[in-house]
């Protein structure tokens, strides 16, 4: 598998789904999902971190009630001048984007956090819980160093399978899972219904998500659609008045 998919060929997930879901480990996969406009609804994992698939199980079987609790918060790269960060050593997740950068207060703050994500996290689970077709695209590995991946590359194959697995027993059928990776090795892996993508780091000083990264990210991603009233078809307009943002 080549370092880096052309845009003009398909992702091995291409085909017809439900819905899409964003599995984090970090913002892309949800960020080029709406540039896609896969129409795809917010989902608990997309604007928060992580770094361990076994921690990410564990979020999905309890439905991720434990997930960033406020008894175990703590403050996380402080110098940040763009983000408040807080991390939950017990979850192993990293909140970026939920609290005030200036003049935030985790206590005043946290309920609002909770009720909101609490509220993503129960229709994630519902509407998966009803779709036949469900493609998740998780993305392990934040950046190309041992230090960021807390997992090896024989621990992911065993992982990843329990994974998929988790998820089709959350879903109406059977799931699939697209993994973005740094790993050639890791992509070389038959694993049943997951398919590896291969991503690269970008220097410093380029765009964020942009020119060559946008490309690579949307090649991932390239023949995946969703019917356009396929939400509605299965809800009808209970989620019509639903928040789609994020």
């Amino acid at each position: 598998m080549s370092d880096h998919l052309a845009v003009t060929e398909l992702s091995p997930a291409a085909g017809e789904y439900d819905c899409v879901y964003s599995l984090g480990m970090d913002c892309r996969p949800r960020h080029i999902m709406k540039h896609l406009d896969l129409k795809s609804r917010r989902g608990p994992f997309d604007w928060i971190g992580g770094r361990s698939v076994a921690a990410l199980i564990e979020a999905l079987q309890s439905q991720c009630q434990h997930v960033l609790t406020k008894e175990h918060l703590e403050p996380y790269d402080t110098l940040c001048q763009e983000y408040k960060k807080y991390w939950d050593p017990v979850s192993q997740f990293l909140s970026t984007h939920d609290f005030a950068l200036i003049d935030g207060d985790l206590e005043r703050e946290y309920p609002a956090f909770r009720a909101k994500f609490d509220g993503i996290s129960a229709r994630f689970f519902t509407h998966i819980k009803h779709s036949k077709r469900v493609l998740f695209f998780l993305s392990v590995g934040m950046e190309n160093h041992p230090d960021f991946e807390p997992e090896s590359i024989a621990e992911l194959v065993v992982l990843l399978p329990k994974l998929q697995r988790c998820l089709s027993a959350l879903c109406a059928g059977e799931a699939t899972l697209l993994v973005a990776t740094f790993h050639e090795q890791l992509a070389q892996s038959v694993m049943p219904n997951i398919h590896c993508v291969i991503k690269h780091g970008f220097v410093g000083d380029t765009p964020w998500m942009e020119g060559a990264e946008y490309q690579l990210w949307e090649s991932m991603l390239a023949g995946v659609c969703v019917p356009q009233d396929n939400t509605q078809n299965l809800f009808g307009s209970a989620f019509s008045h639903c928040d789609n943002s994020g």
